[in-house]
């Protein structure tokens, strides 16, 4: 009977070793925006408008952010330098903080600018970096003319939980990532798998990324790793897997080469 009893504590050791420790569920994580309301989505609208009145175009998503790909302005035709648009750029994108989520100038670096005739141009900058991390898929891309900033594409985000302790850190969540099948098509578009070892996972830079991850009740910020995958060459990955650090879950798979 003793034998059985230390017997059953050694098992229960053992179990627990092999468990991943994770302590008290963070009920805080993720942070959720949720969609509005019709009303008061509409009230938003307006005052987004009567800002920027008369010349802007765009609309909101249904969050309340600046969303709008693109939309028709009446080009008044007349010249703008590449300086004189982004300052414009910038400006109005502090100026509609509220539903842009940009708070100052200070953070805000071009990625890009784009015109036809220096009449009309587009101003990209690039994603949001919230405490050292980069938020995937927040490039904002603002339509500028001599009238003024006529739209404003996709936004930013305010504040989010970010929790200090991650369940799987890097090593763990690679692990995870181990026998799994990434699919991709063949140059004929036949279908090709490759499984997932510990060699093809490589050693390539894996920063900690924020993912707006959408669901049916809204956007979960969730915080992941983003892991390459070693394909045609060592040097650089095939595909990025992003993992999140509390659930192990796969977030997002982005394959990075064309067949």
């Amino acid at each position: 009977m003793k034998s059985e009893k230390w017997l059953g504590i050694y098992l229960t050791a053992v179990l627990v070793s092999a468990c991943t420790i994770t302590g008290p569920a963070d009920t805080t994580y993720p942070t959720i925006f949720e969609p509005l309301t019709v009303s008061g989505l509409d009230s938003l609208q307006t005052r987004l408008l009567a800002i920027n009145a008369p010349h802007y175009c765009g609309v909101l998503d249904s969050f309340g952010f600046t969303g709008t790909a693109s939309c028709f302005h009446q080009n008044p035709g007349h010249p703008l330098s590449k300086s004189l648009a982004i300052d414009s750029a910038k400006m109005a994108l502090v100026r509609n903080r509220d539903f842009t989520n940009v708070s100052d100038t200070v953070s805000l670096s071009v990625r890009a600018t784009f015109t036809f005739d220096s009449t009309s141009w587009s101003i990209t900058f690039n994603n949001q970096e919230y405490q050292e991390k980069s938020i995937y898929g927040t490039e904002i891309v603002v339509q500028v003319s001599a009238d003024g900033v006529y739209n404003i594409s996709n936004h930013w985000y305010p504040e989010i939980y970010l929790p200090e302790n991650v369940v799987y850190d890097l090593t763990s969540a690679k692990n995870r990532l181990i026998g799994q099948t990434l699919t991709y098509s063949g140059y004929a578009g036949d279908p090709h798998q490759l499984t997932i070892t510990g060699s093809s996972l490589g050693d390539f830079d894996s920063p900690q990324v924020i993912i707006p991850y959408r669901t049916a009740h809204g956007i979960e910020m969730r915080l992941t790793w983003r892991i390459g995958v070693e394909y045609f060459s060592p040097d650089r990955p095939g595909w990025y897997i992003y993992v999140d650090v509390m659930t192990g879950e796969t977030v997002r798979s982005e394959q990075l080469f064309r067949t």
